[in-house]
């Protein structure tokens, strides 16, 4: 595969970063990043973000890579290992591939000390910005100084100005509450169709690195208690053994959170009173600018603030009720195995409310599991393109 980084662009006030990707085969498709123009100071001019997003994509391609522009040698040495630990633990799907670049240089040191970090508006997001813009995480302290939202990630592509614009704008209350800026990035990541859950932490690690001549590393808010695994736990979320492997010299990523469990994130963030307005748990609603209060990840979300004796907050308004927990539809059995220790957490702290006895109900009566929604917008393009 060629990654082909071409010049910016610029479209009214944004700016695009494209690069074309070239495959074996000859087909070549664009990734891309656009992104408010005021912010073209701050942009590197290095392919790193690139062959950072196309990383899993080429392993999982088997196809070595060349790159056409500049590529920080520390980063091709830390992915390196970053592909190695994927193919010990996953060789039926990644294969580990030489990455060469035409010229291997170190990007220049950053303007400033500042980290920047991936920011949705959810729990673990949350919690890693309180902590940091707080100044309450001891010795592992970063200097937090922005978060960028991405349309394109959980939230797809066309919704820029419906429910994208209307998350950003929850999500911006959130943090200019917390003294920390946050940008707005748009990028075609998951057309390259690669295993999202494996994918996205190197995908923003790459939003990250778009800014990576100003800030000085990019923080990945990690799911809960992710040091309690082995590899053949591995299969989703972010990881606090390997994620610093998609960072250089002059760009260090960070794993944030995996220390703490889900408890802890949500009795940290009690007294923050426009996070309890404004977090965005779902990514399964209709509407993806708020929290639908139905689906498993916003009712065992609910859950765990009646397990901290906390009152469920306003960003999710529609009562649970005890059939909701009932009846929750689940995806696979890693969520089962979720909800199976949150009934073990309220046990160990004697709780024995209904609701306790639903979610017990639930492993039982719900009906098989149901596969999560199903992004049509490529076979939908594909379809316009053949109908025109």
């Amino acid at each position: 595969m060629i990654i082909r980084p071409l010049p910016p662009a610029f479209q009214g006030d944004m700016m695009i970063l494209r690069a074309e990707l070239e495959y074996a085969s000859g087909e070549t498709r664009d990734l891309w990043y656009r992104f408010s123009a005021s912010l073209k100071d701050r942009c590197t001019s290095s392919a790193d973000p690139f062959v950072t997003a196309a990383v899993i994509h080429a392993m999982r391609l088997g196809e070595p890579v060349m790159v056409e522009g500049t590529v920080s040698p520390s980063l091709l040495w830390n992915l390196d290992r970053y592909m190695a630990a994927w193919n010990q633990w996953k060789p039926d799907l990644y294969k580990r591939v030489e990455i060469r670049a035409r010229e291997e240089k170190e990007s220049p040191a950053p303007a400033t000390d500042g980290v920047i970090m991936g920011f949705s508006g959810g729990i673990d997001s949350s919690f890693s910005a309180w902590q940091h813009a707080k100044k309450l995480a001891g010795r592992q302290q970063l200097p937090l100084t922005a978060g960028v939202f991405v349309l394109g990630f959980d939230i797809p592509l066309g919704s820029e100005q419906g429910d994208y614009k209307s998350a950003f704008e929850k999500a911006k209350i959130m943090t200019d509450s917390i003294g920390i800026e946050l940008l707005s990035v748009v990028t075609n990541f998951r057309e390259l169709d690669d295993w999202w859950e494996h994918a996205y932490p190197a995908g923003l690690a790459s939003v990250e690195k778009l800014f990576q001549g100003y800030y000085a590393g990019g923080l990945i808010a990690g799911d809960s208690a992710q040091y309690n695994f082995n590899s053949a736990q591995i299969g989703f979320a972010s990881n606090p053994f390997i994620d610093g492997w998609l960072g250089s010299r002059s760009f260090s990523v960070y794993h944030d959170g995996a220390d703490k469990t889900r408890l802890d994130k949500v009795i940290a963030m009690k007294d923050w009173p426009e996070a309890l307005k404004q977090m965005r748990i779902c990514w399964q609603g209709v509407q993806m600018d708020r929290n639908c209060c139905k689906c498993q990840k916003c009712i065992m979300t609910m859950l765990y603030y009646r397990l901290a004796g906390l009152p469920i907050p306003e960003c999710f308004p529609i009562p649970l009720e005890d059939d909701d927990i009932r009846y929750v539809k689940y995806h696979d059995e890693a969520t089962r195995g979720f909800n199976r220790k949150l009934i073990n957490m309220a046990k160990e702290r004697g709780i024995t409310e209904s609701w306790v006895r639903a979610l017990e109900d639930s492993l039982t009566v719900a009906p098989k599991e149901t596969k999560p929604p199903v992004d049509n917008s490529r076979m939908m393009k594909i379809l316009r393109r053949f109908l025109k």
